[in-house]
């Protein structure tokens, strides 16, 4: 996965590229965001509330969404996922009134783990749906840990109670391509007002390395480059081509600490100079 980002600094082209470089492994890398934080990291998440005016918010230490009279509310991960993969996230029932129509909770492109209140589903549900094959369970639950997983092509859906996991359903989708993956709160009957909060997303899949974010800014002749500390064992890398035949080569001299962030400082020798971190 590669996402690159062109900066034009007076008569120079720098582009700073950020890549995923991961070799095959039987190690699995895991994500995790509590969504303690004041805001979203736009790193790893984006918004979308296209064509409606549901609203996403950080609020109180825990990602709430709340439906609109239209539309739906994802949070999408900006990273596709290889392989098998698990992911899980705890949520609260805020604002959920009997037989509301909404979904909330996990989805992805190989299926969706959910909580709904419907009663042309039997009322109060968790639902396991992967490619419209649909798996239930009754449930009195306003607060709990969703969880969803592939194994091969084989998507299953559970939900914790009393500290173990209860599976739902497992269908085949047939489907081992990367996947994409969102939290959400969509409508199959809409009520406005009804309101989920979701805490502890935390994602599993082998050989997935997401890279951390690189900065650049022009000072003078230089370009200065940084990224967190926090995202150890990468190497800053340089070339003057994207080819196919490219040999990146490490830039030197070595990162400095200054104000928390890995830093590098660089002179503007080159008509363009393409940047990025790898592991």
């Amino acid at each position: 996965m590669k996402t690159t980002r062109i900066l034009t600094l007076k008569n120079t082209l720098i582009a700073v590229a950020l890549m995923r470089l991961a070799a095959p492994s039987a190690n699995a890398d895991t994500f995790s965001d509590s969504f303690s934080e004041d805001t979203l990291n736009p790193f790893w998440w984006t918004v979308d509330t296209s064509g409606g005016n549901c609203t996403v918010a950080i609020t109180n230490g825990s990602l709430v969404m709340t439906q609109g009279s239209i539309g739906q509310a994802l949070l999408n991960f900006n990273f596709l996922l290889p392989g098998d993969l698990s992911a899980t996230v705890d949520y609260s029932l805020l604002n959920w009134p009997n037989n509301n129509g909404e979904r909330i909770g996990l989805r992805t492109s190989v299926g969706a783990v959910e909580r709904i209140s419907d009663n042309g589903f039997g009322g109060e549900r968790y639902v396991i749906d992967v490619t419209s094959t649909i798996n239930t369970a009754p449930t009195s639950d306003s607060s709990g840990t969703l969880k969803i997983q592939r194994t091969g092509t084989v998507t299953t859906g559970y939900y914790l109670h009393n500290g173990s996991w209860t599976q739902i359903g497992a269908t085949d989708s047939h489907n081992s391509a990367d996947c994409w993956i969102s939290l959400s709160i969509w409508p199959a009957a809409i009520t406005p007002g009804v309101q989920v909060a979701f805490r502890n997303f935390s994602v599993t899949a082998p050989g997935w390395t997401a890279v951390p974010p690189l900065a650049i800014t022009q000072s003078g002749a230089n370009v200065i480059l940084t990224w967190p500390t926090n995202d150890t064992g990468f190497i800053l890398k340089s070339t003057t081509n994207l080819l196919a035949t490219t040999f990146w080569n490490t830039v030197s001299p070595a990162p400095v600490v200054l104000n928390g962030k890995n830093t590098v400082t660089n002179n503007i020798s080159d008509s363009r100079r393409f940047y990025r971190l790898s592991q």
